[in-house]
């Protein structure tokens, strides 16, 4: 079994018309340079929730039926656990390319950044689906003959709780589909001037929204690099920093975002270039250790921070 099938990428002809029309959006528009894109994820975490086991609780301690869950792991599996990470990393693999267009449902994508978002999402769903093979096939069979949770869940275990064997595989799926942004007026009947101005301003408000949330990310690993360099206190006992304070990750994430700001850059803002460009110089010149052992370049580099973190605070209020 594999996840990576043709049904779920966009299917050829659709891509093929979804780019064209980005090809004749007006010029300036957001439709002639980005795509709306929609991942679907589907996984099985292992977990059901019992309900009478749940009241028999809540009554026994005195609670109220209502705040309380109980939830059981009807399966613990090193290799599930794998596979949900890699949903997870996946997901904000997602997030990290892609921008809000509506407080939920597809996002924006930048057009220039497809081929590398297909790429990304192909290898993570192949990894995925190698897991979800070894489970499915191999071990879950296996642990479902054995009933290994009759001993571990006692009185708790049901066998309604586990899904038979054949009914795994279709709960996993990775799958994602492209649309165009709506272009103002593009309607296959005439709009009225109030719904007119209603699409309008959906679109506006749309990319108002992506671009705050790319704001909102310039803000964040700015402002927690400031942070962090600026609570740094260095242990004689370890100079490098090896078992305290910020990680790699400090730097890391800045050049992560750097890397990705031109394709995120929806509104072609001259302001998101200029910072990026900042960032890159400023911020992401140096790795953790050096700014761990060195304290002057670790203060240089928080005044930096700290420098931009205001400035942007103030443009993109």
């Amino acid at each position: 079994m594999t996840l990576l099938t043709a049904k779920n990428e966009p299917e050829p002809k659709k891509l093929a018309d979804v780019m064209a029309q980005v090809g004749q959006a007006p010029a300036g528009h957001v439709a002639g340079k980005a795509i709306l894109v929609t991942l679907s994820l589907r996984k099985w975490d292992g977990k059901r929730k019992d309900k009478a086991a749940s009241d028999e609780l809540a009554e026994a301690k005195g609670a109220d039926k209502r705040a309380l869950v109980l939830e059981k792991k009807v399966i613990q599996s090193d290799l599930l656990e794998a596979i949900l990470r890699e949903y997870t990393q996946l997901y904000h693999q997602y997030l990290d390319r892609t921008a809000p267009w509506r407080d939920r449902g597809p996002r924006l994508l930048s057009a220039a950044g497809y081929p590398e978002f297909s790429r990304v999402v192909r290898e993570r769903r192949e990894k995925i689906g190698a897991l979800v093979t070894e489970f499915v096939e191999v071990e879950y069979p296996a642990f479902w003959a054995a009933r290994v949770q009759r001993t571990k869940l006692g009185q708790l275990y049901k066998e309604s709780d586990l899904p038979h064997p054949s009914e795994v595989k279709a709960k996993f799926d990775v799958r994602y589909d492209v649309d165009v942004v709506p272009v103002d007026g593009d309607f296959r009947f005439t709009l009225t001037p109030e719904d007119q101005r209603l699409a309008e301003r959906r679109t506006a408000e749309g990319l108002a929204r992506a671009m705050e949330s790319v704001h909102k990310r310039m803000l964040d690993v700015v402002g927690s690099m400031a942070e962090a360099l600026r609570d740094y206190a260095p242990d004689p006992k370890d100079p490098e920093g090896k078992s305290h304070g910020f990680r790699n990750s400090l730097v890391g994430n800045v050049r992560d975002l750097v890397a990705l700001l031109p394709s995120l850059n929806f509104t072609a803002d001259a302001r998101v270039d200029e910072f990026a460009a900042r960032m890159n110089e400023k911020l992401c010149r140096v790795d953790a250790v050096a700014l761990k052992v060195n304290p002057v370049l670790r203060d240089e580099v928080a005044d930096e921070a700290e420098k931009m973190f205001k400035e942007m605070s103030q443009l993109f209020a």
